[in-house]
């Protein structure tokens, strides 16, 4: 028993032989209580206890959840000078983590502490930024960033490591816009179907991808024979996912002939999302330039692309001739 509130049973199998894995649950009525079981099981306090022994494979216990509901979120140990690592989780969206480090008192001679390879002032607020979404907000899968603390007096040192998980941060029912867009092109294979991969050419386009652009440009040799595309909502719960008004699966690649492309849609694709409130919608439009020989570069894109200057202007709000 710790403190009155956390309790331990004995299981006694008699008679037993071989193996058996047990999972073991406990259920603490205060917070922390179960932080302060788990600091002290890694630190091995146990050790100086006379007349306890505990199962060195028992470390590995936790990691210790506190439920609210249907919300799982995780409890981290203490901190105890003899545990060099931790597990930290934060709330969804957060942008920087907040570190204090009280300053020793009395003061020590020789000490010195660094973050991340920076020296730090003991007592001061040091602010380590998270990592920003590359592709903007709402589009984070978890992250998980490292912080080391290292901690020396004079030339002894020890280094506590703190991973810091930051969960997804939830997409709003109203969001259309893409998580991924790739395009490449190649010839007909022998049978007259898709190019195989190694066959195949990565066409850049511009501007580089970003979740609010909705409009991109690139060109492609006419010799290649098919464009392939593929993209992704940002949101797995989207209502409808169209390429060219046709359904579309997330990251399936859809093959267009550049003849088709050429004739029948002006060298423009349209890829359209419906969000999962199945009202807001939003169109990306990837303008191909058709290059050969005969053609001047971009002819089809370039007359696809007339009405684009009057586009916002007299209650036009775009098209195509």
């Amino acid at each position: 028993r710790r403190r009155g509130s956390s309790r331990r049973r004995l299981l006694a199998l008699a008679g037993a032989t071989g193996s058996v894995d047990a999972e073991i649950r406990w259920v603490f009525a205060n917070e922390n209580d179960a932080a302060s079981l788990l600091g002290w099981i890694f630190a091995g306090g146990w050790e100086n206890m006379p007349g306890f022994t505990f199962d060195g494979y028992l470390q590995a216990l936790g990691p210790i959840t506190k439920l609210s509901g249907p919300t799982q979120s995780l409890i981290p140990a203490e901190f105890n000078p003899d545990k060099l690592e931790y597990a930290v989780e934060l709330p969804a969206g957060t942008s920087h983590v907040a570190i204090t480090i009280p300053a020793p008192v009395p003061a020590i001679a020789g000490s010195s502490i660094e973050i991340n390879g920076v020296r730090y002032t003991p007592g001061s607020l040091l602010s380590v930024v998270v990592p920003p979404c590359a592709l903007g907000p709402f589009h984070c899968d978890a992250r998980v960033m490292i912080i080391t603390i290292k901690v020396c007096v004079f030339d002894n040192c020890v280094s506590y490591v703190l991973t810091i998980t930051i969960p997804v941060v939830p997409i709003p029912a109203d969001d259309a816009s893409l998580r991924s867009l790739n395009i490449s092109a190649g010839p007909f294979n022998d049978a007259g179907g898709s190019a195989a991969e190694e066959d195949r050419l990565i066409l850049t386009y511009q501007p580089p991808f970003y979740y609010s652009t909705r409009k991109y440009k690139t060109s492609v040799d006419i010799a290649q024979q098919v464009l392939y595309v593929s993209a992704a909502p940002n949101n797995p719960r989207y209502s409808r996912f169209l390429i060219n008004g046709r359904p579309a699966l997330p990251y399936m690649e859809v093959a267009l002939p550049l003849s088709v492309l050429r004739d029948q849609l002006r060298g423009v694709i349209t890829i359209r999302v419906i969000g999962e409130d199945n009202v807001t919608s939003a169109d990306v439009l990837i303008r191909v330039f058709l290059q050969s020989p005969d053609t001047p570069a971009g002819l089809a894109a370039e007359a696809a692309n007339m009405l684009d200057g009057l586009a916002g202007k007299y209650g036009f709000d775009g098209g195509h001739l």
